[in-house]
């Protein structure tokens, strides 16, 4: 449960870094339709789009963080699920084995009582 508890923060974390790179992408082309009102001088034009491509590239990159991370979660889920149903069926088998324990410890106990009550008539009728 910790390793999935682990895998799963690591995931939010990866969504969070994700969330916060667009956010951020979508502020700054907000502030560069702005400051494009007017005239700019090419080399700034050129350093905006520069700066545009390094963020979509590394918006690209986290979305590629953040399925690696939602794989690994994937993973760690459905082994959890298989130790989760392991462990399920053992307690069944478990509750299974001592209900039968009972009912053979019952079935003897009533054995021993009809052969204590046979032997106590065989006894009285002597």
């Amino acid at each position: 449960m910790e390793s999935l508890q682990r895998v799963r923060q690591q995931l939010d974390q990866q969504r969070q870094q994700l969330h916060s790179l667009q956010g951020y992408q979508a502020q700054y082309l907000e502030s560069l339709k702005g400051s494009m009102q007017g005239a700019m001088a090419v080399q700034n034009l050129q350093s905006y789009h520069r700066f545009v491509e390094q963020l979509a590239s590394a918006i690209t990159q986290q979305e590629q963080v953040v399925k690696h991370a939602e794989y690994a979660f994937e993973q760690e889920r459905k082994q959890w699920l298989a130790c989760r149903e392991k462990c399920k069926s053992l307690n069944d088998l478990i509750k299974r084995c001592r209900t039968e324990e009972s009912l053979v410890r019952d079935k003897q106990l009533e054995k021993r009582l009809e052969d204590d009550l046979n032997a106590r008539r065989a006894r009285l009728s002597r």
